[in-house]
């Protein structure tokens, strides 16, 4: 046979690996995420003092 189904237990194991795989991959991109929100929040601090004030909207 060139394909044999695979047990359940295997399918479970597959399963759970992706999972935990993807649950890492998340938390990596949120760490990166908050970083880049950090450094934003310090580059409107920075240009604030700069900036004439601002009417509504985009300048």
């Amino acid at each position: 046979m060139i394909f044999a189904p695979l047990s359940p237990e295997k399918v479970v194991a597959q399963q759970l690996y992706e999972a935990r795989r993807l649950a890492l991959e998340h938390r990596a991109a949120a760490e990166h995420h908050a970083a880049l929100a950090d450094m934003y929040d310090g580059r409107v601090e920075r240009l604030e003092p700069l900036s004439p004030p601002l009417s509504k909207g985009k300048p």
